[in-house]
């Protein structure tokens, strides 16, 4: 037992989901994973850590969630650190 130094619960499921932040300036999160057939719930800043918990099919989109917020931002904008967002499970 190490009870000064308490072992880290990891953060990335099992199910390949993945972690990142935001690499652009502000980034909208939207509704559905199309720029132009929605409105933007909200923005997101730069570094903004985002859990990756989907995708579409092609993995252009990220369905995220950050700050209890779920919605779909550009893959482009998002820099991945841990896990792989390909293997995200496919849901837009």
């Amino acid at each position: 037992l190490n009870e000064g130094n308490p072992v880290p619960t990891p953060t990335q499921p099992s199910t390949g989901y993945a972690q990142g932040y935001v690499n652009t300036g502000a980034l909208n999160i939207r509704t559905v994973p199309n720029p132009i057939n929605n409105i933007p719930i909200t923005y997101i800043l730069r570094n903004t850590n985002v859990n990756v918990i989907g995708r579409n099919a092609d993995s252009s989109w990220y369905q995220v969630s950050v700050n209890s917020v779920i919605g779909w931002v550009r893959g482009r904008y998002i820099t991945v650190t841990s896990g792989n967002a390909g293997n995200a499970p496919v849901t837009g």
